[in-house]
């Protein structure tokens, strides 16, 4: 497996004009400040059209930084609704043109199972 594991490691930089579109897991480290900045981090996996994961470790502790807008702690602590729903609420979600399905996200998933 060690031959065929690639790991990228990077900082936020990582997604201003940089383009490795068979990325399959995406893993950050502790929520970042907004849901658009989320976003823009999480959207370099999958680029190639296949099917890829974004994964966010974090501790109560950090949703509770001064400079972390609403929506992130939200988006953390929901257990109810789909989290691409909530990631989006607030743009103009219709253009994403999604539909919800099993593999939205690990509360879809549930639901389907």
């Amino acid at each position: 497996w060690w031959e065929i594991l690639r790991i990228l490691i990077a900082t936020i930089a990582f997604g201003i004009g940089i383009d490795c579109p068979d990325i399959r897991r995406f893993i950050h480290w502790g929520p970042p400040s907004d849901s658009e900045s989320y976003i823009h981090e999480t959207e370099r996996t999958g680029r190639d059209s296949r099917t890829a994961n974004a994964i966010l470790y974090y501790s109560p502790r950090d949703l509770s930084h001064l400079y972390m807008d609403s929506n992130m702690p939200d988006y953390c602590t929901n257990t109810s609704t789909c989290r691409r729903q909530v990631l989006f609420e607030g743009y103009d979600y219709n253009a994403i043109n999604k539909p919800v399905d099993c593999k939205c996200c690990n509360l879809c998933a549930l639901i389907c199972n």
